[in-house]
């Protein structure tokens, strides 16, 4: 068994379980992590990726130096050929992305906002009524101006939505 890949996705999963439990990352815990992630970033995939930046935005842990980096780093394995091109993310989990971006008042670099427009690009008739107001909220939040082509995309993609498709919180 793959040890590193083993450990990688055990504590991405350890991290979102936080997230959804409201507990805090102990700093001590974060340092941690962010050294071991950088040793092991190149073993995750799209899903442990996911479960990370969902837990960042959950609990919007302070933004630090350290914490930027360990986002670049992150950014670095979103793009990776492995995860990126072969494994896709799914529009759930570019949505995530999008809303943990967005929740921690981070703007991701170009180079991995545009593999999300291309993987956005991909996925948009999979988008969800909720996950395209997740996605369009993160621009309006970090004051972003999306690309003409990602905006037709998404307002195409809005409108083949029913009305069936929408609940009271994805208008709110």
């Amino acid at each position: 068994k793959n040890y590193p890949a083993s450990f990688a996705h055990a504590t991405a999963d350890a991290l979102w379980a936080m997230g959804k439990l409201g507990i805090p990352f102990p700093e001590p815990m974060l340092l941690a992590y962010y050294y071991r992630f950088a040793l092991e970033k190149n073993e995750l995939q799209a899903a442990s990726l996911t479960n990370i930046i969902w837990a960042y935005g959950r609990l919007c842990p302070p933004t630090t130096p350290e914490l930027i980096q360990h986002l670049s780093l992150w950014c670095s394995a979103f793009r990776r050929e492995d995860v990126y091109i072969r494994r896709y993310f799914s529009a759930s989990q570019l949505s995530k992305m999008a809303w943990a971006f967005g929740r921690l008042s981070v703007v991701m670099d170009d180079e991995t906002l545009y593999s999300w427009y291309e993987a956005f690009g991909r996925e948009k008739d999979n988008f969800t009524a909720m996950e395209l107001c997740n996605v369009i909220w993160m621009f309006g939040k970090l004051r972003l101006t999306p690309e003409k082509e990602f905006w037709e995309a998404w307002c195409d993609r809005f409108a083949s939505l029913s009305p069936r498709d929408f609940t009271s919180s994805d208008l709110a």
